[in-house]
């Protein structure tokens, strides 16, 4: 009997303080789904860091709420999909950052009840040149012997259409290390791949041009999920989205990862 009335009293207690914190207007925690590997945009290995950690931060101090972060794993069986039903879906969290966006992401957000905000950044492949030169320009491209690429993706399709001296690389480590030494002339690289390297402790110092190709099959914007009836939660994360672009917010959390901001268009 006195353990049962000791419950009681602590459910009392909980109650009580609950109503308290409610009435004091102390808006409940913010939490987000993140990719538990994923750089540099998360990762938790040691301390959580990467450039969507910061963003989901920086989103919940403007909305005057504690952030929490559930990590997330991406299967390989299942993929995204899955890892969207195992977390947000299952109400592990209130937004999932990261999501890409495209016709196929578009279908399996449908299926599982979700919507997207705005784009909070841009990545895609960018021409790049050897540590220590000018920034590369598309007549640079042009005129180069040796344009290397990540074989069967985006890059390599599109160098190989406009009939670009194209070398082929199994992995964007090999393409960097080529494009460092100068076995190559350019790269046409995934950015988030040159960030990784920074976060590596590389360094980065390949050269990024102002002028990129302009081919929608090479971009893709990152966009932050959540439930389709958390109706003012989606209103509320668009709108400190669009206030983290006006003050460079975005930019700034790029650079400091090493990853090369690109403008919407």
């Amino acid at each position: 009997m006195i353990f049962v009335r000791r419950v009681v009293l602590w459910a009392s207690t909980a109650a009580v303080l609950t109503c308290t914190a409610a009435a004091a207007g102390t808006p409940p925690a913010l939490t987000a789904c993140l990719d538990e590997e994923n750089p540099p945009f998360s990762s938790h290995v040691s301390v959580a860091q990467g450039i969507d950690v910061e963003i989901a931060g920086a989103i919940a101090r403007i909305l005057g709420r504690e952030l929490h972060i559930f990590w997330v794993q991406v299967p390989a069986r299942g993929g995204f999909g899955k890892a969207l039903r195992q977390s947000i879906q299952a109400s592990k969290c209130d937004f999932f950052l990261g999501i890409p966006d495209g016709h196929e992401m578009a279908a399996e957000l449908v299926d599982h009840q979700l919507v997207v905000t705005r784009p909070y950044l841009i990545v895609g492949y960018i021409l790049a040149s050897p540590p220590g030169t000018k920034p590369a320009t598309l007549a640079d491209a042009m005129r180069a012997k040796r344009i290397g690429a990540l074989t069967a993706t985006p890059a390599d399709l599109f160098l190989h259409k406009r009939q670009f001296n194209r070398v082929p690389y199994g992995n964007n480590r090999e393409l960097l290390v080529a494009l460092r030494d100068r076995e190559i002339d350019l790269a046409l690289v995934w950015s988030p791949a040159i960030a990784v390297q920074d976060m590596a402790g590389a360094g980065n110092q390949f050269g990024i041009g102002s002028e990129q190709p302009d081919d929608d099959s090479l971009r893709s914007g990152l966009a932050i999920a959540t439930r389709k009836t958390d109706v003012e939660l989606m209103r509320q994360i668009d709108s400190a989205i669009e206030g983290l672009k006006v003050d460079g917010a975005f930019a700034k959390i790029s650079e400091k990862y090493g990853l090369p901001y690109l403008q919407s268009r």
